[in-house]
């Protein structure tokens, strides 16, 4: 079972795993709603925990990341088991 740390619906979804923090949010293309997952590095899951940095902020600077992120990108993204 995964553990969901915070969720927004039609948004994201940030949760755990094996030890691991990961965040599945989703983009609109259109009419195509597309999912990405990226796993956080040590730095981005320490600051989203302490509070220095927000979930929104993070999932905004990775939707304008482009293609300096694809090498991050989870495929086929993942979803938490609830």
């Amino acid at each position: 079972m995964d553990r969901v740390i915070n969720e927004e619906s039609w948004h994201y979804v940030l949760f755990e795993r094996d030890s691991q923090t990961y965040v599945t949010y989703l983009v609109q293309y259109g009419p195509a709603t597309v999912d990405f997952t990226i796993k956080l590095n040590e730095s981005e899951a320490s600051e989203i925990a302490s509070g220095k940095r927000t979930i929104n902020t993070l999932v905004e600077g990775f939707k304008c990341g482009g293609a300096s992120l694809e090498s991050r990108f989870i495929k086929p993204p993942l979803w938490p088991i609830k």
